[in-house]
């Protein structure tokens, strides 16, 4: 099937961003070939030929720089932000290569950079309670099926990501979802009655068996992901993508460079409203 990509109403803004702002006290700083590491194993796992070639745009004479002494690859192991996973390659390799070893990024280096972001913003550190009930939902959205599929499938084209700062892409689909349905009193009143609880894993398969939100699963799935093909697990994922709990740091500011543009075009929206109003 021809790639093309989500039909998502904020998507087709979002290649002209710069996704290149990296704050100075971001984990990830000046780890320019770590970023595109990470972003190319956050989608599904992939082998270093195919991390080699959304990089270089080649499959060869890569593997020094991924996989030498000092390569990306083995920096982001040693730190933690991916992981080996083996995987069986196609029936028609020869014998002794029936294994290939994947890698999958890990979602630490995203909370962290939230994290830090959010302290170099307060100038202090906020209380431990919002803390844990912002990581509780991170961990769910960023573990989930349905948004790291989101992330592959706008991938930029051909999957050449040698111009994308990976932490700040995916950090702009997460300032996405909480702009959308944090900010969407509807939305988000429609989704409080159907769950009644504040229970994030009882509220996500409350959803997924009511009736009214199956009803309406293949035009969401269609939303987020246009044309592409979509697993049965994927679509049963497709509700983390659609709760946001009352929790007071997502109110507070945008996670990426697009986000913190988002909330301060916003305040001066309403501000310059309500001067002009008097």
């Amino acid at each position: 099937m021809v790639r093309e990509r989500s039909r998502f109403v904020f998507l087709g803004t979002l290649p002209k961003i710069k996704f290149g702002y990296v704050s100075d006290g971001d984990i990830m700083a000046k780890e320019e070939l770590t970023h595109k590491v990470y972003l190319a194993t956050f989608g599904r796992p992939r082998y270093i030929m195919e991390i080699g070639e959304m990089i270089y745009g080649v499959k060869k004479d890569t593997y020094p720089k991924l996989m030498g002494e000092n390569g990306a690859i083995k920096k982001c192991l040693k730190r933690g932000w991916i992981k080996k996973i083996d995987m069986p390659t196609p029936e028609e390799k020869p014998p002794g290569f029936d294994k290939r070893i994947y890698y999958q990024a890990e979602i630490e280096p995203i909370i962290d950079s939230i994290m830090k972001r959010i302290e170099e913003t307060l100038h202090a550190t906020s209380p431990k309670q919002d803390e844990l009930a912002l990581k509780n939902i991170l961990r769910h959205i960023l573990t989930s099926r349905a948004f790291r599929y989101w992330i592959e499938v706008n991938l930029p084209k051909d999957y050449n990501i040698a111009s994308t700062n990976g932490i700040e892409f995916i950090l702009s689909f997460l300032d996405i979802l909480f702009i959308i349905f944090e900010r969407n009193d509807t939305i988000k009143e429609q989704f409080k009655r159907i769950t009644k609880t504040d229970d994030y894993e009882k509220a996500i398969d409350l959803l997924r068996k009511d009736e009214g939100f199956r009803k309406k699963l293949p035009e969401l799935t269609y939303l987020f992901y246009g044309e592409q093909d979509v697993s049965e697990e994927i679509k049963k994922d497709l509700p983390y993508l659609f709760i946001a709990p009352e929790i007071p740091l997502l109110k507070m500011l945008g996670f990426s460079d697009f986000g913190m543009k988002y909330y301060i075009a916003e305040s001066l929206s309403k501000n310059t409203s309500k001067l002009l109003s008097d």
